[in-house]
């Protein structure tokens, strides 16, 4: 319909105004009323930038996890199970986040959410196979390319296999974080809160991911925000400017002049565990508030 330079133009938009909309939907479940940061913080955040820059949809992803925290919030589950249609475009980047939403639907009996993804996902698929009869069968061409590739992703098993030379450490920390959420489940699932125990699977899911480039860790925003509010804002400041300065050296080109490549930033996505974990830990928090 358009020239690759208009479509790319609307597509950046539409992708900055879904980022800035879901920070803003999330901020004002938690506190009210906005302030200029809750505008500012997701343009500055270096996941961002580079989802912009290459026009990665993922930005989708956080549209659909952004609206099915809202949704199961308001008990909208039909609408909820259509959102995690979307979540479902990267599975790979959001499997614990996936696996403990089945896990609780099972635990609460909301059945519904599951019968509208099941019924999303069909229409969907019918709707595309319309358009293209091969498109599952390109879709399991390309999956195999992917299971065969032998380049380390950015990310922390990425870097146990460029360090080991073993690709099977690559899918090492998905294994700890699969087993990891079990028994974080077994120990939560009755007081399970999605505004806590949520975003910190859902930080984790990043930080875990066998497939992922940082791009995808734009989907820890809603766990961020969820820091940044309700806990230690001090320590969530010091260690989002530190994340983020090894996006700008990334993005400015400082770390290829110092000899480091692509696998620079592998590190980030933990880092993004680490900085919702410290910045919400209730020690912290309790201290900030007796400071303040």
């Amino acid at each position: 319909m358009f020239s690759y330079r208009v479509a790319f133009a609307w597509w950046t938009v539409f992708s900055v105004v879904v980022v800035t909309g879901c920070v803003a939907a999330v901020w004002r479940r938690i506190e009210k009323p906005e302030s200029l940061f809750s505008i500012l913080f997701p343009l500055i955040f270096g996941p961002t930038i580079v989802l912009l820059m290459l026009g990665q949809w993922t930005v989708l992803v956080l549209l659909g996890i952004t609206g099915f925290l809202i949704s199961i919030e308001r008990r909208q589950d039909w609408l909820a199970g259509a959102f995690l249609l979307l979540v479902m475009g990267k599975p790979h980047v959001a499997l614990l986040f996936l696996l403990a939403i089945g896990l609780w639907i099972f635990q609460t009996r909301r059945w519904k959410i599951s019968y509208s993804t099941a019924l999303s996902l069909a229409v969907s698929s019918v709707v595309v196979l319309t358009l293209n009869p091969h498109v599952f069968t390109q879709f399991l061409e390309r999956t195999r390319e992917v299971v065969d590739e032998r380049v380390p992703y950015p990310n922390p098993g990425g870097m146990l296999y460029t360090i080991s030379g073993h690709h099977m450490l690559a899918i090492l920390p998905q294994i700890v974080g699969v087993l990891w959420l079990l028994t974080y489940w077994c120990r939560r699932r009755l007081v399970w809160d999605w505004n806590t125990d949520g975003m910190l699977v859902l930080v984790s899911s990043i930080a875990c991911s066998y497939y992922s480039y940082p791009y995808d860790e734009v989907l820890v925003l809603p766990a961020l925000v969820t820091a940044f509010v309700t806990g230690n804002k001090r320590i969530f400041l010091v260690c989002f400017a530190f994340i983020n300065l090894g996006y700008g050296f990334y993005l400015f080109q400082i770390a290829g002049i110092l000899g480091f490549g692509y696998m620079f930033l592998w590190w980030t996505g933990a880092g993004w565990l680490v900085t919702y974990w410290l910045s919400s830990n209730r020690r912290f928090v309790s201290r900030s508030s007796q400071a303040n």
